[in-house]
């Protein structure tokens, strides 16, 4: 039987800068920590196994999908992700990836709104950087319909 999981993962814009130097990719000091293009690059999804115990699967999905799955983060608030389709039977593959726009918005230093358009509400979601800002992990609630828990994408800098 065919094990096939939509996902929707939100990736950030870049902001063109005009800089002396062109080796600076940071977003500038007054731009929110997510403004930028990024690559998302492994999911990890929690499910229950058989013998009852809910186990984290990871997926390491830039060597699955090709495009590899970007979100694009505005400053103005917009944003463009992709929404992936994958086939987890082995060999797992990337069946499609999809881009979808919506919104943005910061509640506080960690936590964010995403209103994606077709949703009938946004969705809170935690966002913390390491990596000196560069990676990105989302961590977003599944409903129990997805059987609960949290999803977390993780994103690299472009």
């Amino acid at each position: 039987m065919k094990n096939v999981l939509k996902f929707a993962a939100v990736f950030f814009v870049a902001l063109s800068f005009n800089a002396c130097s062109s080796d600076d990719d940071s977003p500038s000091s007054s731009a929110d920590l997510i403004v930028g293009n990024w690559n998302q690059t492994e999911y990890k999804l929690p499910y229950e196994n058989f013998d009852g115990e809910t186990v984290e699967d990871t997926i390491n999905v830039a060597d699955l999908c090709d495009p590899q799955p970007i979100a694009n983060f505005k400053e103005d608030g917009s944003l463009t992700f992709s929404s992936v389709t994958l086939d987890l039977d082995e060999p797992a593959s990337c069946e499609s990836v999809d881009l979808l726009e919506g919104q943005w918005g910061k509640i506080d230093d960690s936590n964010y709104t995403l209103n994606l358009n077709g949703q009938s509400q946004s969705q809170n979601v935690e966002i913390t950087f390491s990596n000196n800002n560069n990676t990105m992990v989302l961590t977003q609630p599944l409903d129990e319909t997805n059987g609960g828990g949290q999803a977390k994408i993780t994103l690299e800098r472009q």
